[in-house]
């Protein structure tokens, strides 16, 4: 949680539950924080009606889980460089 922008943070305890349900279902911890800091510089200057919420976010799961991994690889190369 604490990788996420702090402003955009909303409805914490969601957000963790969210969290711990993402790395119960086998993703690792280190790419979800990859993907959490791609999306925090991609989103960069958005304004707040453009981002997305940390509960919002959590709950769209930016990876497929029970397909394999399907955005997080985007994020994870826009984090890299």
């Amino acid at each position: 949680m604490a990788a996420y922008p702090e402003d955009r943070i909303l409805d914490r305890r969601t957000s963790l539950r969210l969290i711990a349900a993402t790395v119960k279902a086998g993703v690792e911890p280190d790419d979800l924080k990859q993907a959490i800091k791609a999306y925090a510089k991609e989103s960069e200057g958005y304004t707040r009606s453009k981002v997305c919420f940390s509960d919002n976010w959590f709950k769209m799961r930016p990876m497929d889980l029970s397909g394999g991994r399907r955005v997080l690889p985007k994020y994870r190369r826009a984090a890299r460089g």
